[in-house]
Parts: structure tokens; C-alpha cells; sequence
């Protein structure tokens, strides 16, 4: 009979609601009780890392991974990590200096290009509520790690970003946001790698998130619960759906960590 190992959450519209600045008190007490359960706990986020390390800190999680997979890291080490080619940086950053598209760059923090509109405005608000003054000004100057980089338009640009850069993947998470890649990352990659670090596989985890990005995750694990109701592709490939991450949850991980996964 296999027993759950470990659960992966979400963090925005999981743990951290839009107008939180950090996760509840309650939600702290429900991590501390699932690691009390025995469980491993892993964040999977979009977010950069310094955005959610204090839950390292605090010791209610065991691993992040942020910028969408981009980025693995516990409290200790760098389990895995990409980084973009200075060409590639350089090359993107023209581009939307040139079209005047605001465009973040993932590094230890959120940096942006300093170019401002709406798209960014509403972008940053509904993925990490976030505004645009919170963002520092990235400077290429300044040797550092691009994890991830993300422009700020709308679809009918893919089209000629396509076209621009044509060795790079186009992945679009939001109707403002659309990733640059050089290789194929999702968060589902960076989940894999990190549960390879741990030994674990993707059957042996509960999967909790609330978004679009979090159906592979929810679909794949051995027990996946959609938190809320407003993401029916979400609803369709979970197990359990639940109105939010409450004491509720304890009682669910609880009885799965002790039976069967069927």
C-alpha cells in the first residue's frame, strides 16, 4: 500500500491570497502540522526566489521552486539551476528597448527594463499582486544569473516574437505575459528535478495549487487538489477540490498519509 511522501504546493491563490503580503498565521500552523505528519514540503512557484525564502527560513518548507522551474534551491543548497546566455539577454533586452516592451528579468530577485504600461501593470497585479513600483531596474552592467525573463504583451505579438527569435520557445502563461526560453522549462520540469534530489517521484506527492500552470502538477501527482472554483481545466484533472488551504486540509493529508493512494 503506497503512502504519500510529500506535498507540493502552490503559492499565489494557495498559500497566499492576492491582498497578503505573506502567508497567514494559520497557514503557518498548517505547515508546521504536515511536516509534523511526516511530510516533505515543496513550493512550486513563478515567483523568484527571494520572494518565498523566508518559508526556508522559518523551516515550513523543505524546497522551492521558483521562476516557473527555473530555479531549485533549498535552505543549503542550489539543486538545480538555468541560467540564460549573455547573448541571449543582451539580444532580448535590445528587442524590447526597441518596441518599448516592458520585460522582467528573474534573477535573485524581480528586475524589470524600466519601460512601463498597462500590460505590465496588470500582469504583475494578477500574477504575484504586485505593483510596478516594487520592481528594481535590472542592469546588464551588473554581472548576475538570469533565470528567467518574461515580456509583458499581448498574444498578438508571439507572431513576431516567433519570427525574432526563432532558437528561443515562446511560452505564454498569461493574456500579458509570455516567457523566452531557451530550452523547455515548466514548473513541472523543476518539480521532477526536485523530487529526483529527493528520491521521490511524482506519484508519491499531493499536489495542491489553484492556477492554469498548476494542472500538470495536479494531473501527474498520486493525489491532486484544486483549491477554489474558478478554474474549470483545473477542476477537470483533480481528485478533490477544496474552497481554500484550511485545517480541513490536515484532516485529508492525514487519512492519504496513512492508506492507500487508490
Amino acid at each position: 500500500m503506497t503512502k504519500y511522501k510529500a506535498i507540493i504546493f502552490d503559492y499565489d491563490g494557495t498559500l497566499k491570497l492576492a491582498n497578503q503580503k505573506r502567508i497567514t498565521n494559520s497557514i503557518r500552523s498548517i505547515l508546521t502540522q504536515l511536516k509534523e505528519q511526516g511530510f516533505i514540503i515543496f513550493l512550486a512557484t513563478g515567483r523568484p526566489h527571494n520572494h518565498c525564502d523566508y518559508l526556508l527560513d522559518e523551516g515550513l518548507v523543505d524546497c522551492i521552486i521558483s521562476a516557473n522551474g527555473a530555479l531549485i534551491a533549498n535552505h543549503s543548497t542550489i539543486i538545480d539551476s538555468y541560467n540564460y546566455s549573455t547573448t541571449n539577454i543582451k539580444k532580448i533586452e535590445d528587442f524590447c528597448k526597441d518596441k518599448q516592451i516592458p520585460c522582467t528579468f528573474y534573477t535573485d530577485e524581480l528586475l524589470y527594463n524600466g519601460v512601463q504600461n498597462s500590460n505590465l501593470e496588470l500582469g504583475l497585479k494578477e500574477s504575484m499582486s504586485l505593483k510596478i513600483n516594487q520592481l528594481e531596474r535590472y542592469n546588464h552592467s551588473v554581472e548576475t544569473q538570469v533565470h528567467l525573463i518574461c515580456l509583458f504583451c499581448l498574444t498578438e505579438k508571439d507572431i513576431e516574437l516567433n519570427n525574432r527569435f526563432s532558437t528561443l520557445k515562446v511560452s505564454r502563461w498569461h493574456p500579458t505575459i509570455v516567457s523566452l526560453l531557451e530550452k523547455d522549462i515548466t514548473k513541472m520540469t523543476g518539480i521532477l528535478k526536485a523530487l529526483s534530489y529527493y528520491n521521490l517521484t511524482i506519484s508519491d506527492c499531493i499536489a495542491i495549487g489553484d492556477g492554469s500552470n498548476d494542472i500538470e502538477m495536479i494531473n501527474e501527482s498520486g493525489l491532486g487538489i484544486a483549491v477554489g472554483f474558478n478554474n474549470q481545466k483545473l477542476i477537470s484533472v483533480a481528485d478533490l477540490v477544496i474552497p481554500e488551504v484550511d485545517e480541513t486540509l490536515l484532516e485529508i493529508c492525514a487519512q492519504k498519509r496513512t492508506s492507500s493512494s487508490s
